[in-house]
Parts: structure tokens; sequence; C-alpha cells
């Protein structure tokens, strides 16, 4: 097809998800960066591809929600194909992902953090995603010692008002089987609306008795009405855009005489962090001191803060603390500081685009320095990379 590259991409765009959106975003970048790249915005690829060799074909490549169809035709025809759609019953394409095993993992730490000892789930029958991060809360929590995990449960998405009674009855039934305090996932912020209702109607609290985690943080939903809920930031942005990178690659690789299904590639990439909210605001744990010393340290994180000052505004001496922590946490108090700490600075960067040593004082750290290296050893990245990998929303 000539020099250039030309690209079909099938993201549903029909439907406003956030997700979509940002993976969208993504591929709009590269494609911005590399010239040759002319975007074709087809929800029907699949189809625009033809069912037979021989035929003119219209794209270089496609990327986005591959479906079975499309995945099939693209092969027959030797197309590039990079999937997006981690629920895509097309299997055996090269695709790039959230990886939601670490999300899983990141929910139970949040969770477990604030005391809540059972734990549990809902998702939507046909999202492997959130299906994979309750399992991964489940083996996290498990392995930190912690045996009060209640389950899963999974309904079907409703396409009819008699679909949608049925759901709310077996989250009814299930709720009923509930142990409080409790801390739950579940995939879809208009589904934990629904739940906050329920729980309203039979005297239950968000967050005292109920901390809700959703696998997906569209602000239109989560932020309003009140109250906010917390949710998890997967990098779509950011796999989008390695989505067009690969695509790119397999391109390249084609016109060079390779297959561009030969060795099919599958990459996973960690989520942003969580953007806490009111639905998490609370700490379950049983020792009222060590609630009182969680809430102290949360209200004053922008100041120096060390485990015998918490101690001594408690009226304790510092070893009482730290056992009374080790007891109810499984950490000491710098180490629950030092994470506290972590967190909000991961929120500062999401949130806003304020200079990082601004974020750096306001978070209590000596220095910017330090807090480069406090937050390098415990996520993994300079500050300065957490934002550039798509952190920051506002800046679209």
């Amino acid at each position: 097809m000539g020099d250039g590259k030309r690209i079909g991409v099938m993201m549903d765009l029909e439907k406003p998800y956030k997700r979509h959106l940002d993976v969208y975003a993504g591929i709009r970048k590269y494609a911005k960066q590399h010239s040759d790249w002319k975007l074709v915005v087809d929800e029907w690829a699949d189809h625009s591809l033809p069912a037979r060799r021989g035929a003119p074909v219209p794209y270089d490549g496609i990327v986005g929600r591959i479906t079975k169809l499309g995945a099939d035709r693209a092969r027959r025809l030797n197309v590039p194909a990079v999937n997006v759609w981690f629920s895509s019953p097309a299997k055996g394409l090269p695709g790039v992902f959230p990886d939601s095993v670490a999300s899983g993992k990141l929910l139970a730490e949040h969770l477990l953090s604030r005391g809540f000892r059972y734990l549990t789930a809902l998702f939507q029958a046909d999202d492997m995603g959130t299906r994979i991060a309750a399992t991964a809360m489940e083996a996290f929590a498990r392995k930190a010692g912690f045996d009060g995990w209640l389950g899963t449960v999974a309904i079907d998405r409703p396409t009819t008002h008699g679909e949608w009674q049925r759901a709310l009855r077996t989250i009814e039934r299930w709720m009923a089987s509930w142990k409080l305090p409790l801390g739950l996932l579940v995939f879809d912020p208009a589904w934990a609306r629904v739940i906050i209702e329920l729980a309203h109607d039979r005297g239950w609290h968000v967050p005292q008795q109920i901390a809700i985690v959703c696998s997906h943080n569209d602000e239109l939903h989560c932020e309003h009405p009140e109250p906010g809920l917390t949710a998890v930031e997967p990098p779509e942005e950011r796999c989008g855009y390695e989505a067009a990178r690969m695509l790119d690659g397999l391109i390249d690789a084609r016109r060079q005489g390779h297959s561009p299904f030969a060795n099919p590639q599958t990459v996973f990439l960690p989520p942003i962090g969580i953007i806490a909210r009111h639905s998490t605001d609370f700490f379950a744990v049983d020792h009222p001191l060590v609630r009182q010393a969680l809430r102290y340290i949360a209200a004053h994180l922008h100041k120096p803060l060390e485990t015998a000052r918490v101690a001594r505004e408690l009226g304790v001496a510092r070893r009482t603390l730290d056992a009374w922590f080790q007891q109810s946490l499984g950490v000491t108090v710098t180490t629950e500081i030092g994470r506290l700490r972590i967190e909000r600075v991961k929120r500062e960067l999401t949130a806003g685009s304020d200079p990082i040593q601004v974020i750096a004082r306001r978070t209590g750290f000596a220095s910017t320095r330090t807090l480069n290296d406090q937050f390098r050893k415990r996520v993994g990245m300079s500050p300065r990379e957490f934002r550039e990998q798509g952190a920051v929303r506002n800046k679209r």
C-alpha cells in the first residue's frame, strides 16, 4: 500500500467509556509522532477487511478492540493486528493490556492497610480483567496471612430490565452473606452505586463498614455523587501508545517478508496507581489507638512526621505503638507513614500538574531528592517517569 501506513482503529468510540478514549488517545499520540501514519477510525474494520485474498486491502494494520472476525481475516490476509481488548474472543493475537494481577495486589494492599480483613469482589462474567484482579487480591491477602476472603460473584451484562432485576437479586443474596467491616472490589462504578444504595437500605455505612474500590477510574461516575469512589487508574493511554508501537514494528516486519503472527507478544503494563476517594477513607482496625494514630498520620502527612511524634500525641511509648501496629497491620509505624506518603504523592502526580518540588514540600518530604529516592525505591521509577506514563489526565 505504498510507503505510508494506513491504520484501521477499532475502539468502540461511540460508547463514551473513559478506558476506550484513553487507549485511543495513546494511539493518536503515537500517530502524531510518526508522519507516515494515517489513522482511520473504522469500528467495522473487521468487515472492511475482505473475506478472501485477492481483493483490495484497505489497511496496512489494525489496532484496538479486535473481534474474532477481525482476527480471522487479518490472519488470512497477513495484515498485522494488535489487540487492546483483554476479554476479546480473539485469541493468539499480539496485544498490550493493563496488568490485572498487579492491580489486584495493589487493591488488596490498599484495603488491608486500612484494616479491612474481609474481602470480596463483584465482576461481570465476560470481564476477564476484573476476574483476574480479584484472584490476585485473594492470593495477596492469603500470602499476607489473612483468611477473610468471602469469594466472588459474577453477573451477566444485563441487556433487558428483566436481566437487570435478576442481577440485582443475585447481588442482594450475596450481600446477605457478608461479614462486616468488608473491603469490596466492583468492576463498574455504576454497580458500585447500586451496592451503596442497597447497603444504605440495610443500615450499612460506606466507608465505615464497607470500603469500595473500582477496577476502572471513570471520573464521571467515580467522583459524583458522594461518596466518591476509590479506583485503580489503569495505564490505558500508555497501552494505546505501546500497541501502536508494536503494530508499527509488525508492519515493518511484514514488509521485510516476515509473518506478523509468527511469535505474538503479549505485554502487560502496571497500573498507574490508586486514586483514593471517600469510599475507602476509613481505617477499620480493631485497636482504637491504632485507628487514632492512622487518622493523625493521614492528617499530618504534609509535615515532617516520625513515630516518636505520633506516639507522643497519643500519650504512649514508641515501642508500644509499634507493637500495636505490627499486631494490627503487620508493619511498623515508620513503614506505614512512608507508604501513605508515597500514595499521596501518586495522587498529587495523577490529579494535577504542580512541580515535583512543590509536591515534595506538600507531602512532608525534606527535599525533592529524598522524594525521588523514596519514590524510586517503592515504585520502581522516578516521580517524573510516573507522571510521564500518563498519570496527569487533565493535560489532555
